[in-house]
C-alpha cells in the first residue's frame, strides 16, 4: 500500500485537473457551447455556480472527466481537418492527458480509483510517447463529463449546502452505479 502522503499528492493532482475541467466546462457553457456530456439541468447550475462552490466541486474524490481512451483513435497526421478545431479544448485534453500519463507511469492503482481507466487503457497510455499524446489530444471526443448518466449527483453537488448531505454525495459518487439504483428505488 503507497504512504499515505502519497495518496493525498495523488488526489490534490485530481483535484487540480477537477479545477481546469470545470472552469473549461464553465466558461465553454457561459458562450453556448455543449457541456461535453453535463446533464442540462447541472449544465444550467454550473453556469452560474459561484467560484467558490466550483472550487469546493473541484475537490471530488475522483476525477470528474472521463477519458475516452478506448474508443479514442487519433485523426490522421496528414488529415488536419479531422483534428480538434478549438484550441482550449485542444489544451486542456493535452493538459489532462499529460497528468493522466505521468499518474499511470508512476501510480497504476491511483489511476484506476481517481482517474477510473481501465486495465487496456492504463497500459495503452502508459506506452504513448509524447509526440503520440500530443497527437491523441486532438482526437475529438476523448474528453467528456464523468457520471453524465447521474443527473441527481450533478444536481445534488451544484445545489446541496448541508454538509451531511454533501458527504453522502461524495459516497454515492465514488459508486455511480449503487446511487443510481439508490435514486430510482
Amino acid at each position: 500500500m503507497p504512504p499515505m502522503k502519497d495518496c493525498r499528492y495523488d488526489l490534490d493532482e485530481v483535484h487540480e485537473l477537477n479545477a481546469l475541467f470545470l472552469a473549461f466546462l464553465q466558461a465553454r457553457i457561459r458562450t453556448g457551447g455543449d457541456g461535453l456530456g453535463l446533464p442540462r439541468s447541472a449544465a444550467r447550475l454550473l453556469e452560474t455556480a459561484p467560484p467558490e462552490l466550483v472550487e469546493a466541486l473541484a475537490s471530488f474524490p475522483a476525477a470528474l472527466f472521463r477519458l475516452e481512451l478506448e474508443s479514442a483513435r487519433p485523426p490522421g497526421v496528414l488529415d488536419p481537418a479531422a483534428a480538434i478545431a478549438e484550441p482550449a479544448l485542444l489544451a486542456l485534453q493535452l493538459g489532462i492527458l499529460q497528468a493522466a500519463r505521468h499518474l499511470t507511469k508512476h501510480r497504476v492503482y491511483a489511476a484506476r480509483l481517481y482517474l477510473r481507466i481501465s486495465g487496456p487503457a492504463l497500459v495503452q497510455l502508459a506506452r504513448l510517447t509524447l509526440a503520440e499524446l500530443t497527437h491523441l489530444a486532438s482526437t475529438p471526443g476523448l474528453i467528456s463529463c464523468a457520471y453524465h448518466e447521474c443527473d441527481w449527483l450533478w444536481q445534488g453537488l451544484l445545489s446541496e449546502t448541508r454538509p451531511e448531505a454533501r458527504r453522502e454525495l461524495l459516497l454515492l459518487g465514488l459508486q455511480p452505479q449503487i446511487g443510481t439504483a439508490q435514486a430510482q428505488a
